[in-house]
């Protein structure tokens, strides 16, 4: 009897459990910051942005700014990155760095996903694809911007989607920073290393989808990264397909990357990008 009742217990608890995981996963993934939250004035940021406003396919407003490269003319050839930001926050908190990719000859065309910044709607991951797919179709399709100019810039939880659609459109090269294998993989890590990941309904499969790609990509990971450990971008590094280089930045932790990478970092991001400009995405 006591033997009934135990598995009963257990199998109440964890269906308690499994329900729980559902309910709060979506507040465990995304963190964003509504518009007005952040500054708002590009010029306080130190960078000159265009504000742009595009179209998801689902029909959400979703809010970006545009800021090109300085040193050379407008659509001149140079390389553009399409920036997929990390979980938390809005685009505000990434200008200071795209900024800084900008003085090195990089346009960047940064957005929200989603219920960030002043983006319409609610995050999901299915909204995360959606979104950079809307992103891309707008600096292809209505900016201009050849395929063979774009690299995709992924960062932590912005790796998803932009090896996502690294399997799926034109484009240079791809540049993964902080990446993680999964979202299973994470799981296992948010919940103190109980082997939970099975209850999530969230995927991210990057190591499923980096090796499916033929692009040129680099890896960027800092060694110290109490976030998204280390361990897990080499592991996306080795089940990435060739032609692939893998930067590890010493003493960079998950939000310090630019500050501690430094000339390091923005001449890896630099000379990558207008070498698969100049080979046409090939090499």
């Amino acid at each position: 009897m006591r033997l009934v009742q135990a598995i009963a217990f257990i199998f109440v608890a964890f269906l308690i459990l499994a329900v729980l995981v559902r309910f709060l996963e979506r507040s465990f993934i995304f963190f964003p910051l509504r518009y007005p939250a952040g500054v708002w004035d590009p010029a306080l940021l130190g960078v000159e942005a265009e504000e742009v406003w595009f179209e998801a396919a689902d029909g959400a407003a979703l809010h970006g700014w545009w800021i090109e490269a300085q040193g050379g003319a407008p659509d001149s050839g140079s390389p553009v990155l399409l920036w997929s930001h990390g979980n938390a926050g809005n685009l505000t908190h990434r200008a200071p760095h795209a900024g800084a990719l900008a003085r090195q000859g990089l346009s960047v065309f940064l957005f929200d996903y989603r219920g960030y910044g002043r983006s319409e709607g609610r995050p999901s991951e299915e909204g995360l694809y959606l979104d950079s797919e809307a992103a891309y179709a707008y600096l292809t399709e209505e900016r201009g911007v050849s395929p063979e100019r774009l690299i995709l810039l992924g960062v932590s939880l912005g790796c998803a989607p932009a090896s996502r659609l690294a399997t799926r459109v034109e484009h240079a090269g791809t540049i993964l920073v902080s990446p993680f294998t999964s979202a299973k993989v994470m799981a296992r890590r948010m919940f103190f290393g109980l082997p939970l990941g099975f209850l999530a309904a969230s995927e991210f499969p990057v190591a499923t989808w980096v090796a499916s790609r033929s692009r040129p990509l680099l890896v960027i990971h800092g060694n110290v990264d109490t976030v998204v450990p280390f361990k897990l971008g080499q592991e996306v590094y080795a089940a990435a397909a060739e032609p692939k280089q893998f930067l590890s930045l010493p003493g960079a932790g998950h939000n310090n990357i630019l500050a501690m990478g430094g000339t390091r970092y923005l001449d890896a991001v630099q000379e990558f990008s207008d070498r698969c400009v100049a080979a046409g995405g090939g090499a």
